[in-house]
């Protein structure tokens, strides 16, 4: 995602954190470096007080820092500012409950001056996040082997045939609604986290449905 927004936006460093309240303070849940230097390991713990975040979590709204000014009263990140030449920011919440939030980070004055774009991509990361918990899961790799095994399966056994690019159609969308608990519309809905209009994914699921209808032995 961070890569696909480099055309509009100079980010140098973003990620995902989540909020522990019970211990005040964020885990990394996420973060991508823009030069491809060593990343901070996942589940990195550090404490809110002092914060941009914190100033989010409070005032439930997105904070756009322009300049190092901005930041001058969150002296925790102030600190990291003066630490790696930052001069601008982007933090906003990326899910409903208000606990996950999406920071961005540019050695650009005001590069998050018009963050229509960034906005509208935000509500695919739960459901990336969502994904990458699940498969780093204890036996998440032998479920989805098991998994993927038994769908080739039933598609031998009510088909006769090797899956088609119309049954693989058909999984990737079952897959999509399984993940967005069947909603298609809405910012985190399966047509956003396809990238496709609402509509335009009713019809490609209705078609595959047809086409495997079309299939089924008698």
């Amino acid at each position: 995602m961070c890569a696909a927004l480099l055309p509009a936006y100079p980010i140098r460093r973003a990620g995902i954190v989540r909020t522990n309240f019970a211990e005040d303070e964020f885990v990394l849940v996420a973060q991508w470096i823009a030069d491809g230097s060593q990343q901070a390991a996942p589940a990195r713990r550090f404490d809110k007080a002092d914060t941009v975040g914190e100033w989010v979590l409070k005032h439930r709204r997105a904070f756009i820092g322009s300049t190092i000014a901005d930041v001058i009263r969150f002296p925790a990140t102030l600190h990291d500012f003066e630490e790696e030449g930052f001069q601008s920011n982007f933090v906003d919440f990326v899910d409903a409950e208000h606990t996950m939030l999406f920071f961005a980070l540019s050695a650009v004055p005001d590069a998050f001056a018009a963050p229509d774009e960034l906005r509208r991509r935000l509500a695919v990361l739960p459901h990336c996040v969502r994904l990458a918990e699940l498969w780093v899961s204890p036996g998440a790799e032998e479920a989805m082997k098991s998994r993927i095994e038994s769908l080739l399966h039933e598609l031998w056994h009510r088909f006769g045939t090797v899956p088609t690019q119309q049954h693989l159609d058909s999984m990737y969308f079952q897959v999509l609604l399984s993940i967005t608990g069947g909603r298609i519309d809405g910012p985190r809905g399966a047509a956003a986290l396809a990238g496709l209009n609402p509509s335009t994914l009713r019809s490609r699921i209705a078609r595959a449905a047809q086409q495997g209808a079309e299939h089924k032995t008698p």
